[in-house]
């Protein structure tokens, strides 16, 4: 049967409605071959567009409900479960570049535990929220070295460990991908001719050197003092006053971001 609009249906009836085995091509090209009922997709079909994207699998009420794959026009492919015609469940995502997922989903996108590789090599497991590793998680690089430990937004946040191929570990915390070494204790005195000294005492007493100091300028000044035209820092190692022009010296030293952040939320008020 050809409708005024274009469409074309061939295939079984009942009391009017399509019913049992049949194929649909509609007036913009989109194809259906598969079971019906009540006018709806319901069974097993399959469906071709235009632009050669592929779906086979179970509907259920014109939905993709069920065991399913997904084969894009790019040829990346989704093959797992179903519901309201969204990836949800359990399945298996593999794109063109050579990455792969396999584990849960949730309205397209990799939602609760999984398996991601990366075309690179590495290999991260653990939790998902939204498409991006959130909760805890293992990364793998192909020299053998791991990551355990907590994940925020895509990075290494919060608790973690670093183990190395031969089987020796560190301990640590990470801030947005970047770790601090060790721990601070952070101290806030009065403020003092009209500015707060802030004081950090590290628990390591060693020179820190000069990798840190970007973390430190980006992390520190940046983030939580960016509306601060000037303070005054004093830590086990240096004392400096910080405005738009002087630059900060070497040996300050903060290793735990997470503290300070935490220090400072509670004492803004000072600012």
């Amino acid at each position: 049967m050809i409708s005024t609009e274009g469409d074309c249906y061939t295939g079984m009836w009942k009391k009017g409605r399509t019913d049992g085995f049949g194929t649909f091509v509609g007036y913009d090209g989109i194809q259906y071959i598969g079971e019906w009922k009540d006018d709806e997709h319901h069974g097993k079909g399959k469906e071709i567009w235009p632009d050669g994207a592929v779906f086979e699998g179970t509907y259920i009420n014109g939905e993709k409900e069920g065991s399913g794959k997904f084969m894009w026009v790019d040829k990346s492919e989704y093959e797992g479960n179903f519901e309201k015609s969204q990836m949800c469940g359990k399945g298996k995502y593999v794109w063109v570049d050579g990455r792969s997922y396999i584990g849960e989903w949730k309205e397209n996108k990799m939602n609760g535990k999984g398996l991601f590789k990366l075309a690179d090599g590495r290999v991260y497991e653990g939790e998902f929220v939204n498409d991006v590793r959130q909760g805890f998680g293992v990364m793998t690089w192909p020299d053998g070295r791991k990551y355990e430990g907590l994940w925020e937004n895509g990075k290494m946040h919060g608790k973690g460990k670093i183990i190395n191929p031969d089987g020796s570990s560190k301990e640590g915390e990470w801030t947005h991908g970047v770790k601090f070494k060790d721990s601070t204790d952070i101290v806030i005195s009065p403020v003092k001719n009209g500015k707060p000294i802030i004081i950090l005492k590290s628990l390591d007493d060693h020179n820190p050197g000069a990798q840190e100091m970007p973390a430190f300028r980006e992390y520190i000044i940046k983030e939580l003092f960016y509306s601060t035209r000037e303070y005054r820092l004093e830590s086990a190692f240096c004392f400096c006053t910080y405005d738009n022009q002087a630059s900060i010296v070497s040996h300050c030293i903060v290793y735990n971001q997470i503290a300070l952040t935490q220090m400072f939320m509670r004492y803004a008020f000072l600012f």
